[in-house]
């Protein structure tokens, strides 16, 4: 179960006669496991989001919820993801894509065995760990042989990437952030060479336009970018076209950080 929260604040200034508020661009998702009866699945579960009876005022809805499905006692507090705007550039500034923003993205799995709350980084989902990749050609390989090896869950959305090949933080830029190269990890760790002995004839996600291409237009696209937690890491569906892309254009912007 998910908590997604969107910080904001609210200025009380007398010289305005209203407050000034504002959300701002920095999302939480809290992260619940929903544990299984003894001896049961998981629709008995689900079932708890089924009210009985009709509830009809919110102060009913609300009663039922914390006494049922929102119940902590029913709840184990899993991890916490962050996704946080750290810098922006206005379009004045920023001229060639219109503004410029970066946004940093992290997990933290959640350790409550000593009584206390303990947060510590966790790998991200699917997020190849790209200077760390880049340095360790044994790394790199091996990471290639995974996805040569899984092309058939790749292209079912079901893989899962082993966590040495992951990082912990991601920094993912807009605008045009699906043209930005720093949003696609993979297309900056490998080329169509790599993965020329893939072929792509009976996969129900993946086609290729043209028969006698390579899978050029198939590599290295960014994996699930959790940009606001709907779509993230561990909150997003694992997408075939996290890794494999119907798009034959390449378009490599190379965004400069900053700040």
């Amino acid at each position: 179960m998910r908590l997604i929260y969107r910080m904001s604040y609210t200025i009380a200034d007398p010289a305005f006669p209203k407050p000034l508020s504002s959300r701002m661009p920095f999302n939480i998702n809290v992260v619940y496991a929903v544990p299984k009866p003894d001896g049961g699945d998981c629709a008995s579960p689900a079932r708890g989001w089924i009210p009985d009876a009709l509830l009809a005022s919110p102060r009913e809805r609300a009663q039922w919820l914390t006494a049922g499905p929102l119940d902590r006692k029913r709840l184990v507090l899993k991890q916490i993801e962050v996704n946080a705007q750290i810098v922006r550039f206005p379009s004045g500034q920023e001229t060639e894509f219109g503004g410029q923003a970066a946004y940093v993205m992290r997990v933290f799995r959640a350790d409550t065995n000593s009584g206390a709350l303990k947060l510590s980084p966790k790998p991200l989902e699917n997020t190849p760990d790209v200077a760390r990749l880049k340095s360790d050609s044994a790394l790199r390989a091996r990471l290639a042989d995974f996805l040569r090896a899984n092309t058939t869950k790749i292209d079912r959305g079901v893989f899962v990437v082993p966590d040495e090949f992951l990082a912990t933080k991601a920094i993912s830029f807009s605008t045009f952030g699906s043209a930005r190269l720093a949003n696609h990890p993979y297309a900056q760790l490998f080329s169509d060479k790599d993965f020329a002995s893939v072929t792509f004839d009976r996969r129900r996600q993946g086609r290729c336009s043209n028969a006698s291409t390579t899978p050029h237009a198939w590599v290295a696209t960014s994996p699930m970018r959790r940009r606001d937690f709907i779509s993230s890491a561990s909150t997003m569906p694992r997408h075939p076209r996290s890794i494999f892309s119907k798009s034959q254009s390449r378009r490599t912007f190379t965004p400069t950080p900053r700040g």
